[in-house]
């Protein structure tokens, strides 16, 4: 009679690593999508911190206003040592390096309202209307030109982020 070995091979079959390897593509295949879409999540996340920053800067700037005695268009408001011009209504208008159409909102003066507040961020600035500016993504990103938010120097109102084009005008 023969002695049968009783130290069986340890290990795993053939079989069994394909299968762990063929359920480990199955899982990278359904979690892969998910992964590639945090780039865009984490863009809107910063463009929607930009926004928070600038509304808590536009309030800010009207509550120095007030406190000021409500100075006309014409008087720089100091923020810190960085002049500002309030709108008649107390919203941030422009710097001090834009004196003329008060009242009136452009392209550069929307630029110079959110680089006095924030600073020199990278936004792109459009005059959407004569009392508005529409803020939104640069080119070179994922959420170029989808991603945008709007400043309306009659009211002081800053919108939500808006998902789509801005406004070109």
């Amino acid at each position: 009679m023969l002695n049968k070995s009783k130290n069986k091979d340890k290990g795993f079959t053939l079989i069994e690593l394909v299968m762990v390897i063929v359920l480990l593509g199955i899982l990278a295949a359904t979690a892969l999508p998910k992964f590639a879409d945090i780039s865009s999540d984490a863009e809107r996340a910063s463009f929607e911190g930009i926004r928070g920053g600038f509304s808590s800067g536009v309030s800010i700037a009207h509550a120095a206003w007030l406190v000021s005695g409500e100075p006309d268009s014409t008087t720089a408001l100091d923020l810190d040592g960085t002049n500002i011009y309030m709108s008649s209504g107390g919203w941030p208008e422009n710097d001090a390096s834009i004196t003329t159409g008060a009242g009136t909102m452009s392209s550069t003066k929307c630029t110079a309202v959110i680089d006095t507040l924030l600073g020199n961020i990278d936004v792109g600035t459009i005059s959407s209307s004569a009392s508005q500016c529409n803020f939104y993504v640069p080119s070179g990103t994922a959420s170029a030109a989808t991603l945008n938010f709007t400043y309306d120097i009659l009211s002081g109102a800053v919108s939500d982020v808006l998902v789509g084009a801005p406004p070109l005008t």
